[in-house]
């Protein structure tokens, strides 16, 4: 019979049966990377970050498979463990911004939560085993807090018009990208649009009230199953599936070893929290729909808010001086068009990658004449940026509007 003192260990079970599908998930991606594209699209922040050779990529990928057993096993080897899975995916994620997705970003936070609180092997002697990691207090609590923030940004990110109105999901599901399996779309549409909501902005304080926390933890087995059934979203059901079982087994306030540890552990923990709590709000004070511009977008929890559809796609290359057509031709894989349509202001380095197939030009002798349209949650189709557009001392702002993605109308 299951045991709730297992309950840790069945998460971190799971935690590491899903870093070594991870693992493999990356292997297949670096081996088919280098024959799909001949652009690296970068964050603003991280230009400095090159993305190694396929064998060292692959070999990378291998390791973390490795390193994510490694993760259970008590002790030094733990640590090692977690600080190198981690930095090779971050270095993954990093170095190609079309490889960004919000459960990445996540996987990464619960490897630097193990990291900043620690394991400590004094906790849950119950059963213990003399092999399996254990976590601490200090680190449960943490897990439990990063998942509600989850959960309540994502269904906060709810609260719009596109949202509630159904669009999103009907045009969802009108592309193709959730399977129906034969039941009638206006169905689904309010369902999964009302069921998102709902559980995404009540299901934490029904978690943290006891007498109602098994019948929220039943609810949200059976959300994330069928999530995992109809979504491509990779690990992410799965993952919060197993922190599921954190709040089986809460500890107790008094052994929240949060006072043990050093000043600078605590001023680390201190700071990740405010992090945490800011940067998801960072888009709400830049100008304009974050859906549409994509600006602040990462690492905000606002996920499947928007469907984007692309009606036309054509970029046109001209000589400054002479007006002469060139025809540079760059080799993109589709996970980068689709980046390209989501987060607008990676269209310059696509730019950029035009001029370098063309001899002894830079970015002030050429321009462009753009016919890129799409539509959002359906929405009627409309430009994205003005047809004609030259990169020549374009600034591209990180944490600023960038004026020359057109507003939605």
């Amino acid at each position: 019979m299951f045991n709730f003192k297992h309950s840790h260990i069945t998460f971190l079970i799971i935690f590491s049966g899903c870093l070594i599908f991870e693992s493999y998930r990356w292997f297949d991606c670096w081996t088919n990377f280098g024959k799909s594209t001949e652009i690296q699209f970068k964050f603003d922040l991280f230009n400095a970050v090159q993305i190694a050779p396929t064998l060292i990529m692959q070999l990378l990928s291998i390791l973390m498979g490795l390193l994510a057993i490694g993760i259970l096993i008590r002790g030094i080897i733990s640590s090692i463990s977690l600080i190198s899975y981690l930095v090779i995916y971050v270095y993954f994620i990093l170095v190609e911004v079309s490889n960004y997705n919000n459960h990445y970003y996540l996987v990464a936070l619960f490897l630097f939560i193990f990291i900043i609180s620690s394991f400590r092997n004094n906790y849950d002697n119950v059963n213990r085993s003399k092999f399996i990691q254990h976590l601490n207090p200090s680190t449960v609590y943490l897990l439990i807090f990063q998942t509600i923030l989850v959960y309540v940004y994502g269904g906060i990110a709810k609260l719009n018009s596109d949202w509630l109105s159904g669009n999103v999901m009907r045009s969802v599901f009108e592309s193709g990208a959730i399977k129906s399996y034969g039941v009638s779309i206006d169905f689904l549409v309010p369902f999964y649009t009302y069921s998102g909501l709902l559980i995404d902005l009540i299901i934490a304080p029904l978690l943290l009230f006891k007498p109602l926390r098994k019948f929220s933890i039943f609810i949200l087995i059976i959300f994330h199953t069928i999530n995992f059934l109809t979504l491509n979203i990779g690990i992410f059901p799965i993952l919060m599936i197993g922190v599921i079982f954190l709040f089986l087994n809460i500890p107790k306030l008094e052994d929240f070893s949060f006072y043990t540890y050093s000043l600078v552990q605590k001023s680390i923990i201190a700071i990740f929290i405010i992090i945490q709590i800011v940067l998801p709000t960072v888009h709400y004070f830049i100008p304009g729909n974050v859906d549409w511009t994509g600006e602040g977008k990462f690492v905000s929890w606002r996920m499947k808010t928007p469907h984007k559809t692309v009606h036309e796609f054509e970029v046109f290359v001209f000589d400054n001086v002479t007006n002469v057509e060139y025809r540079p031709n760059v080799k993109i894989s589709d996970q980068q068009l689709n980046a390209l349509i989501y987060y607008p202001t990676l269209l310059p380095q696509f730019l950029k990658g035009l001029i370098n197939k063309i001899p002894n030009k830079n970015a002030c002798d050429i321009r462009f004449e753009l016919n890129i349209i799409t539509s959002m949650n359906g929405r009627e189709k409309q430009a994205v940026y003005d047809r004609n557009f030259s990169i020549c001392k374009l600034k591209n702002y990180s944490f600023r509007h960038n004026e020359w993605i057109l507003p939605l109308e």
